[in-house]
């Protein structure tokens, strides 16, 4: 049984039952690769960093096993979400402009030093129950209602505010990418674990401000993996500026 993403939170809040991961099998990389290159010379394989999962580790382990890496190359995105999306766009780009793979490396290279992710997590019990907080904070940050503002940049995780209503961590998201892309060029995307009301008044308040060029938005529902740890509810800005 398949779920999108939608389902997946609907019966989250309907049944309140922890939802567990897991990471695709060996098998599944290698025959990725094999049929990918059947119709082309080489691969980028572009993955979240190891303090996330361990699925770069074994992409390049499966990788080793074709001429030994020598055609895919396996780079770690340094970030999760739309964060790494806008380092496989930025590959994507550069391909279509005829970069040769050395090249398109490079240009990833440059905006996994620019991009940021942050997010505010809604509620701490689905990170308690990953084992990334202590089941005693979850139960003092949920009886507080305190909303956790998580901020990953360059590799390091910090938590950079602690709000108390849902409302407060938007705003304080908000006034963090205004001050962050004033007078720039703004590149922008919004994952949401079921938030949809939230996040459309999210854009139109982005699209008001009038302080920085938008150059694009998205707007993306987390994944159920992701969604698995941070729960309903929470929601999350991917940005860089040049």
């Amino acid at each position: 049984m398949e779920l999108g993403a939608g389902d997946f939170y609907h019966l989250l809040e309907k049944n309140g039952k922890m939802p567990t991961t897991s990471v695709p099998f060996y098998k599944d990389y290698l025959d990725i690769y094999s049929q990918t290159l059947q119709n082309s010379k080489q691969i980028l394989a572009i993955f979240p960093p190891p303090q996330f999962t361990s699925i770069l580790n074994t992409g390049q382990m499966a990788a080793n096993e074709f001429n030994g890496g020598r055609r895919i190359r396996v780079i770690n995105s340094n970030s999760a979400g739309m964060a790494q999306g806008f380092v496989v766009l930025e590959a994507a780009r550069a391909a279509a402009e005829g970069k040769n793979l050395i090249e398109v490396i490079k240009r990833c290279n440059l905006i996994k030093k620019k991009v940021k992710l942050v997010i505010f997590i809604n509620t701490l019990k689905y990170l308690a129950h990953s084992g990334r907080v202590p089941e005693l904070i979850h139960i003092l940050g949920d009886l507080l209602d305190i909303k956790p503002v998580i901020s990953y940049f360059r590799g390091k995780i910090e938590i950079v505010s602690k709000q108390r209503t849902k409302k407060h961590a938007i705003t304080f998201l908000l006034n963090m990418l205004k001050i962050d892309a004033r007078d720039k060029q703004l590149h922008v995307g919004i994952c949401h674990s079921s938030a949809e009301e939230d996040v459309q008044d999210m854009v139109a308040a982005i699209s008001s401000f009038g302080n920085f060029n938008l150059a694009e938005l998205y707007v993306n529902e987390l994944t159920p993996t992701m969604g698995a740890h941070v729960g309903p509810g929470s929601i999350g800005l991917s940005y860089y500026t040049e």
